[in-house]
């Protein structure tokens, strides 16, 4: 029976939607739990000497603050010279009574700076501390442990949790655009669930051999993510825990290593930078609970604009015209049809983008923390919900992370401290990929009706656009991942050898995915006066379709040693030790079957006649040592030294061993005499330098052993025999690619430059970077030595050389205007250079096949001259551009003129031209305001990137691209003729004709937050309440028309991508 679908235009998933209120309850009773872990915390008034009140004293009140104007429980306040003193309370207020003679107050909250103010002839006051963040013993994390901020002789970033909340991102990866110096990262299209950023500390680390740079390692608590994984099979990601999956309140503080030797120590994993992220641990005192939730709308940055009807018929018939069609599509009485919109179910001049796009989507967030304890446990405990809807009406995005952080001291020389973390994702769409229906809406004829004049769908087989984006039509699609990271981290320091620490960090991250994809073959018809009905049914008639996925992988990882530092005068020093081992296992399942009923939607109930399965099973392991001293003394010179041996089972046994050293040495010129005693506002100034060797082992397993497939495909596309003049399919052994027994490591040597310094108490710091990176001996496939008529891939070699280098700055300024008013401005700059040195090109390469000379990410392309204005120029021009005789009689005005650049009278791939920096921008920075004015706080960051080239090529059947399409009255169009020749083919011939320079320079961040007054709160048992509106990705300026700017980086075109999103969000904080 056919059903009427024109007045449904919305058909609901019956999959459930929303978020889960039962997680944000249950998070709730099991913090509630955890209040008899805490004892009672003193009471606010405390008397450690004896003191004469019966002398007259005067009581004054009052109220401390950070420099956000936010309440500061717990902050001391001492009568100076005495040991007279209370603490404030949650709303940040205190009384105390000042005895006669008496007339200062002494003012600390740890992490902040302590402040003394004169009482006399008060009896209130209102303190602002200044938070403790510029000061030299700010403690940073790095490799293994922390150091304070003057101590540090590496290439280390660092990023407050203050700084990330800012940005109003759920992605993490996206919170870091514009923070680091050093890091080139790209946001990928705004697909709910998928809009993970591209990240490159310094360029990234070489993955030639299969074409796209690593990301650097991550580092939870100490505990590596691990992101090598094998995909096991298509749609599934078998990683373990990424960025998208940590919730960004739980983060306390973020420090980047960039250099080798600050990297060292990792190893092989380490090779391309290290972002080592700390979360939130609880703090002793009675439980305090914070509670935020945030609601934001997306709406597209930008997308091409489409032509209506009309236009796209007058398109098509340009581009008949000009293929010297011997009948133009649309006919003078079909254009009169189309233009009056007299016959809607011929023509059905409908709007892609109205029809297939929803409008506005939305986001919500909720996180609910509690943390607290005492001297033997603390504990901090977070659970976040998250929900992203499409602005494509089948796509949305579902996340839970739950992190729990305990802390026990066991003894006091025996710490003990358990993280857990949670996060579940699920992904929805339709049967199709997002990028598609967007592609869709420039490759489908807007002409093409939807429906049909009795309400049912029209079209073929599968082809109508409206039903495919409607899972109760024609199926879905579902991405599940769950990630379970438990770790267990025990030091013992005895207490009979200070400074000695054994530690032993247990970890264990399981990850299960699963892909589902179920195809619905929907009835659509097309009108037929044949049929009793008057319509012909076309589509329907095959079995629906089921594929999943399953798989799972499991991380284990054990690091075991000790470390010890010791001062004797002036002299400081220290030594680690440490152990590692490292254990992966995954395997996977697909399942596909056929015959499948909709609502029953299990591989179980399929026909068996038609199904086929599938399955991987891999394991991989690596272990490794690490040692490091430190050695600084009068804190005027310091030195670091590492050493790294790793074994990996990518390489044969004699040579699985790779040894990676580092070093780092600095001079705080501060610390001189010549400088403390002449130069007054020098606070801190720092030279450093550094060099570090990090391993490669980026080439798949066992590449040291031939390796055979069983298929009965088998033998390259054909395993079988004939018989009887039939083909018969047998089983095979198919040969891998030509093995290596003498692989190893490739190696990358870096060296660093750098200077530290801080300016008038603070006002003025920042850090500049110098460094170059030589990488050799990386196993690389010798294409030009080995055919490709052998008919067997040809094997890696440790040959392959590249060289990187660069530079980046960060600058930043703290500046009082006021008694209540601050500006804060931070501005960080990188640029990276590269070039391939040796890939064994042979000497008689063509330059336009060669890759040596050129960065790591050029592309080749013809030179365009231009467009050929007039028949008598194209037969004037020398050269056989299209190859016929006689020459160029397929060229006609409006094509693209080519050059000679091999000077051979013809255009052939010879004349293609190597271009640097395509995609990947070589330059990128971002500018941080945030303005304070009491209560409120105003955050705003531009961010930028450029020196590259992009491929922009506009759709045919966009308004842009056919308004600066060439036609007579329009000669001076930016691009050639609508036609499909393959002369103007920017795929068959791409050229420089399309390519655009990549700046862009965008307004990525504005928040406006306001903290409500403690005094009025006191009546409501609420700590603090702040309130927060937002915008993101507010504009972008740039050369590149239609099309988001960046993300033409991820190599998008024509439309075939997610749009960038615009996001406004508002967002309330409150604490008990």
């Amino acid at each position: 029976m056919k059903k009427n679908y024109s007045k449904v235009f919305t058909i609901k998933h019956n999959l459930k939607r929303g978020f889960r209120k039962e997680s944000i309850i249950a998070l709730m009773l099991l913090a509630s739990s955890l209040n008899v872990l805490a004892q009672e915390t003193p009471k606010e008034t405390k008397e450690v000497k004896t003191v004469d009140l019966s002398k007259p004293t005067t009581l004054v009140k009052g109220r401390v603050s950070d420099e956000k104007n936010e309440a500061l429980e717990g902050a001391t306040v001492l009568v100076k010279g005495t040991n007279f003193a209370v603490n404030t309370d949650k709303y940040g207020e205190f009384t105390t009574r000042v005895p006669q003679g008496f007339e200062v107050l002494m003012i600390s909250h740890l992490g902040m700076k302590m402040q003394e103010v004169n009482v006399k002839n008060k009896t209130f006051i209102k303190v602002s501390l200044e938070s403790a963040i510029r000061q030299l013993d700010d403690i940073v994390v790095v490799a293994y442990g922390n150091q304070q901020k003057k101590d540090v002789v590496t290439a280390v970033s660092t990023i407050k949790a203050e700084e990330i909340m800012q940005q109003n991102q759920v992605n993490l990866g996206n919170a870091l655009q514009g923070k680091i110096a050093g890091a080139t990262i790209i946001s990928s299209a705004g697909t709910p669930g998928r809009d993970r950023p591209t990240i490159m500390l310094r360029g990234g680390n070489p993955n030639t051999t299969n074409g796209s740079p690593y990301q650097p390692l991550l580092v939870v608590d100490g505990v590596p993510l691990y992101t090598d994984a094998p995909t096991a099979l298509n749609s599934i990601s078998l990683n373990g825990l990424t960025l998208e999956d940590i919730n960004p309140d739980e983060v306390e503080s973020i420090s980047v290593l960039k250099d080798n030797a600050a990297t060292a120590v990792y190893g092989t994993r380490g090779a391309n930078g290290v972002i080592l992220i700390t979360t939130k641990r609880g703090k002793i005192g009675k439980p305090k609970f914070t509670y935020s939730t945030g609601y934001a709308v997306d709406k597209p940055t930008r997308f091409p604009k489409m032509l209506g009807g009309y236009q796209y018929a007058l398109a098509q018939n340009e581009i008949d015209k000009n293929n010297n069609a011997s009948k133009l599509t649309y006919s003078d009485a079909d254009l009169d049809i189309i233009k009056n919109n007299s016959d809607p179910y011929k023509f059905g001049n409908t709007n892609m983008y109205d029809l297939l796009v929803q409008g506005d989507a939305s986001q919500q967030t909720h996180s609910l923390s509690v943390n607290g304890g005492n001297e033997q446990v603390r504990y901090y405990i977070n659970g976040s919900t998250t929900g992203q809807k499409g602005i494509i009406n089948a796509y949305d995005y579902k996340r839970y992370t739950i992190q729990s952080n305990l802390d026990f001291k066991l003894t006091n020389d025996l710490k003990l401290a358990v993280n857990t973390a949670f996060a579940s994702s699920k992904t929805d769409g339709a049967n199709t990929s997002a990028e598609s229906v967007f592609s869709s809406m420039f490759t489908n004829n807007p002409l093409t009706p939807i429906f049909n004049a009795d309400g049912s769908l029209y079209g073929n087989e599968g082809a109508n656009r409206w039903a495919n984006i409607n899972p109760g039509l024609s199926g879905y699609t579902i991405n599940k991942s769950n990630n379970i990271t438990a770790a267990a981290n025990l030091e013992y320091s005895p207490s009979f050898i200070n400074g000695l620490t054994f530690r032993l960090n247990n970890n264990i991250n399981f990850n299960a995915a699963e892909y589902k994809n179920f195809f619905r073959y929907y009835n659509t018809y097309i009108p037929d006066a044949t049929q009793p009905t008057g319509y012909l049914q076309k589509g329907g008639f095959r079995p629906n379709e089921l594929r999943n996925n399953l798989g799972t992988a499991t991380f284990f990882n054990t690091d075991f040693g000790f470390d010890y530092s010791k001062a004797i005068g002036k002299h400081r020093f220290g030594v680690m030790l440490l152990g590692t081992n490292y254990y992966t296992k995954s395997n996977s399942t697909q399942v596909f079957r056929d015959g499948i009923i909709a609502g029953l939607e299990t591989i179980s109930q399929g026909r068996s006649t038609n199904q086929t399965i599938g399955g991987t099973d891999t394991e991989a392991g690596k272990i490794g040592a690490v040692a490091r001293v430190n050695y600084d003394f009068n804190n005027k010179y310091s030195l670091e030294a590492s050493m790294r041996a790793d074994a990996s089972d990518n390489f044969p046994k004699a040579h699985r061993w790779g040894y990676f050293p580092g070093a780092a040495v600095a001079w705080r010129l501060s610390e001189e005499n010549f400088i403390k005693d002449n130069v007054s506002f020098i606070n801190d100034l720092k030279i450093r330098t550094s060099i570090g060797l990090a391993g490669i082992d980026n080439v798949s397993a066992y590449n040291y052993l031939y390796s055979y497939t069983l298929s009965t495909t088998g033998l390259r596309n054909g395993g079988g025999y004939a018989f009887n003049g039939t083909y018969q399919p047998a089983f095979a052994l198919d040969n891998g690619s030509i093995p290596n027994p003498n692989l190893t490591w490739g190696k990358s040597l870096m060296r660093n430059i750098g200077l530290d310094f801080s300016l008038w108490k603070g006002l003025l710091a920042g850090t500049f970077d110098v460094w170059d990176k030589n990488v050799y001996d990386l196993p690389y496939k010798k294409v030009f030595t080995y055919p490709t008529t052998l008919g067997i891939d040809a094997p890696n070699f440790n040959f392959a050389k590249e060289y990187y280098k660069g530079f980046e700055a960060s600058i930043s300024n703290n500046t009082k205007l006021g008694k209540d008013m601050s500006l804060q401005t931070s501005l960080n700059l990188t640029y990276t250079y590269s070039r391939v040195v040796d890939y064994g090109e042979p000497e008689t390469l063509t330059p336009a096949n060669k890759k040596e000379g050129y960065s790591v990410t050029s592309n080749k392309y013809y030179k365009a001259l231009g467009i050929f204005q007039t028949q008598e120029e194209i037969d004037a021009y020398e050269v056989n551009q299209d190859g016929k005789t006689p020459k160029n009689s397929s060229i006609k005005p409006g094509d693209i003129k080519y050059a000679d650049l091999t000077g051979d009278g013809k255009i052939t791939v010879d004349d293609q031209q190597v271009f640097n920096n395509t995609n990947i921008p070589p330059l990128s920075g971002g500018l941080n305001l945030t303005f304070r004015y009491k209560s409120l706080s105003l955050n705003a960051m531009l961010q930028g990137a450029g020196g590259n080239l992009v491929n922009f090529v506009p759709s045919n059947f966009s308004a842009y691209g056919y308004d600066n399409s060439w036609r007579p009255g329009n000669e001076d169009a930016k691009y050639p003729r609508l036609s499909t020749s393959s002369n103007n083919s920017p795929t068959s011939k791409p050229n420089t004709l399309y390519l655009l320079k990549g700046d862009y320079l965008r307004f990525k961040n504005l928040r406006l937050s306001y903290t409500v007054p403690a005094k009025l709160l006191k009546k409501t048992g609420l700590s603090n309440v702040m309130i927060t509106a937002g915008a993101t990705n507010l504009w972008a300026t740039s050369r590149i028309k239609d099309i988001d700017p960046e993300v033409l980086n991820k190599n998008y075109n024509n439309g075939g991508y997610y749009p960038t999103q615009r996001n406004y969000s508002l967002g309330v904080t409150v604490g008990l």
